[in-house]
């Protein structure tokens, strides 16, 4: 079937794009008579007041995707502090290697400590569903600041770039120097809070963009990451990805920032 986002063909029985995440509808090609085929939610749907594991209360819902979705929610034990709280697809995590490897990766995530970096707080299971807390940014994502700017025909001067790419490059060496990769860099993973010249950023999901399913563990010809922010390397698929790909995804963000436009030209190393 071919993913509705970036038109990727993937396999009848798949649930999410294999390229780019995208939670995906299952193929009713071959079907007879008035069967139908309901699609497997991607995550769970929690409403405000419910309680998560005894301790969270849900005050509403922050944002979906393919991963899963984020909350908003207040933590009982902690005097109702403001977490986020991240509920995966169950689809990612539905084999007991993939769920060991989503531990360490909230792990390394647990051991960034930069003033750049979300802090990332505790990783639990509720009624089958693997979910992590977060800290919480009232902020907006650079792409929300970005599709408003470009809206208006305004793109950002080298200052306001500086101001957002300089935070990010600082968040990267910490995170590089605990061997942690983001791969996953793009404009909806970094928060900015404040208006501009006095910004503050702050870049999320730092070493969870790697969680996906067992085949695509497995697979050299498959790549993870966000298309039009991944590196040539990951396009192809090659399992040794370094530091390097997340300054490449950096760099993609600058041009965009800048111009108003989308590096397409980095499609050109996209396997077919």
């Amino acid at each position: 079937m071919k993913c509705p986002t970036c038109n990727t063909e993937n396999p009848d029985s798949a649930k999410v794009c294999s390229f780019c995440n995208t939670p995906l509808q299952p193929s009713r090609a071959g079907l007879s008579g008035k069967t139908k085929v309901a699609a497997a939610p991607v995550f769970s749907e929690f409403t405000q007041g419910d309680i998560i594991a005894g301790r969270y209360v849900v005050k509403r819902l922050l944002g979906r995707g393919g991963m899963g979705a984020v909350y908003l929610a207040a933590d009982e034990k902690l005097e109702n502090q403001e977490v986020a709280l991240k509920v995966i697809s169950p689809s990612l995590v539905d084999a007991p290697e993939i769920r060991q490897r989503f531990a360490r990766e909230v792990l390394a995530a647990q051991s960034l400590t930069h003033q750049r970096i979300i802090k990332v707080f505790h990783l639990d299971e509720f009624q089958g569903l693997h979910f992590f807390t977060m800290e919480y940014l009232p902020g907006r994502s650079l792409r929300e600041i970005m599709v408003e700017r470009f809206e208006q025909g305004r793109v950002f001067s080298l200052e306001e770039a500086a101001a957002v790419i300089q935070p990010i490059l600082s968040a990267l060496t910490h995170a590089h120097s605990k061997k942690v990769i983001h791969r996953d860099l793009k404009p909806e993973n970094i928060i900015v809070s404040g208006d501009f010249p006095e910004i503050d950023v702050k870049v999320v999901d730092f070493g969870l963009a790697r969680i996906m399913s067992p085949s695509r563990l497995t697979s050299s010809a498959l790549a993870m990451g966000t298309a039009y922010y991944m590196s040539p390397e990951q396009l192809s698929g090659k399992s040794d990805i370094d530091a390097r790909s997340d300054l490449f995804a950096v760099g993609v963000i600058l041009y965009e920032l800048l111009t108003g436009e989308i590096l397409t030209a980095c499609l050109i190393c996209r396997p077919f």
